[in-house]
């Protein structure tokens, strides 16, 4: 072990006395080599690579900085699908969130059937079932279905706000919006 960390700083010290003195070839030669392929990845083209067989002196420099940039760019694309599925997931239930708030606030109005809220919110009766059924799931509405009427059957089916405090505010409070926001 101790002739290993001998050997590793002897090979470190010889490499800074090497350095020192032809470092002006060696780093003039390097930037030569390097030059264009680093500028470009530099740049933000991580197509750039260095051609192993142009200097066989300096594969390992060569193949070093040929994985870095396949990192890098495996990293770059990692982060920019990880930003789209993160927006795509926050999207979505914000735009769920809206519509159900909207369907809410229709119901709250005075639509209870299904065809009037529909109506109401400009969309199609047909995109709201998944809606109210998360309303009715989340006891925010009720389901009333009129005596006789098959369960099966949607456009008989009412809708009314399940939830006392939202009762409350669709019937007194959101209604008078501007008439309450003078008294603050």
């Amino acid at each position: 072990m101790a002739g290993s960390r001998r050997r590793e700083a002897g090979g470190i010290a010889g490499l800074c006395r090497l350095l020192r003195e032809h470092g002006g070839a060696v780093d003039a030669s390097l930037r030569r080599y390097c030059g264009t392929s680093l500028r470009r990845a530099l740049a933000g083209d991580l197509t750039a690579r260095l051609d192993p067989a142009t200097e066989p002196d300096l594969e390992r420099l060569t193949t070093s900085f040929n994985e870095m940039v396949d990192q890098l760019s495996a990293r770059l694309e990692r982060d920019r699908r990880f930003a789209a599925d993160v927006s795509h997931e926050l999207r979505s239930p914000l735009q769920t969130l809206s519509a159900a708030t909207s369907v809410l606030e229709a119901i709250g109005r005075g639509a209870h059937r299904p065809g009037e809220i529909a109506s109401r919110l400009g969309v199609a009766q047909t995109t709201l079932s998944k809606l109210f059924q998360a309303l009715l799931d989340a006891s925010l509405v009720i389901r009333d279905i009129p005596f006789g009427v098959s369960e099966r059957d949607p456009k008989r089916t009412l809708y009314r706000v399940g939830d006392p405090a939202l009762r409350f505010w669709f019937s007194v409070y959101s209604p008078h919006r501007t008439r309450w926001a003078s008294y603050d």
